[in-house]
């Protein structure tokens, strides 16, 4: 039998998540100086995927907000709808089949895989808690977006000693844990070589991949919470 409980959680998740998506747009008219609402913001953000908003989002966060305690919680507003994005993608595009059990109650089972570079199938299963538990995340995110631009606009506007501060950030959300299963490879690549020490090259600077500044922005969410503490 069909679990309504299952079909009303995601629904409930797809709205959430709308709603955040909406939020990033406003929150770049925000930043841009333009009203929330104006078509520019539309004409530039409109055609672009979840993962391209936010990209541009931290782009504009990490080149042109130079204020330490708002770049922080923009920088927390992104790390968190990056994690939340992987929750959604990986739920409303994976439940297949939602059912009610006698003794497991309902269950809504999550068949997906991805092929770059190689095959990975995964299969989990997933309750109408664990959904909520992600329309709950998505409900904070929504709180620190809406409370972070009225902090900006009165910044912005008002006198600054007047302004009284923020709260402290809540915790990231959980990133996604899912089961992977990679599908067998028919050709069994030779084990690499030891090199000698005499061969080794010297180590050489590397710039800093996107991958270690996000690592770097965490980290300075992490030291902004505890001062906050």
């Amino acid at each position: 039998m069909a679990s309504t409980d299952i079909q009303m959680a995601l629904g409930g998740l797809v709205i959430a998540w709308n709603r955040a998506e909406l939020k990033i747009r406003q929150m770049i008219a925000l930043l841009w100086g333009e009203h929330a609402e104006h078509p520019k913001i539309d004409i530039l953000t409109n055609e672009l995927s979840a993962v391209e908003l936010n990209q541009a989002f931290a782009a504009f966060v990490h080149h042109f907000v130079s204020e330490p305690e708002i770049r922080t919680r923009l920088e927390w507003i992104a790390e968190s709808f990056d994690r939340l994005r992987a929750h959604r993608n990986f739920y409303v595009h994976g439940i297949k089949v939602a059912l009610d059990f006698s003794d497991a109650g309902a269950i809504g089972m999550v068949s997906s895989s991805t092929a770059k570079g190689e095959l990975i199938v995964y299969k989990n299963q997933v309750s109408p808690k664990e959904l909520h538990w992600v329309i709950e995340q998505l409900d904070a995110l929504a709180i620190q977006q809406m409370m972070l631009v009225t902090h900006i606009d009165l910044w912005r506007t008002e006198d600054r000693s007047k302004i009284g501060p923020l709260p402290p950030l809540p915790a990231l959300p959980d990133s996604l844990k899912k089961t992977a299963t990679h599908y067998p490879c028919a050709y069994a690549p030779p084990a690499p070589s030891q090199a000698s020490p005499e061969s080794a090259e010297k180590p050489k600077h590397v710039k800093m991949s996107s991958q270690q500044k996000r690592a770097e922005a965490l980290k300075r969410i992490g030291i902004a919470k505890k001062r906050g503490a």
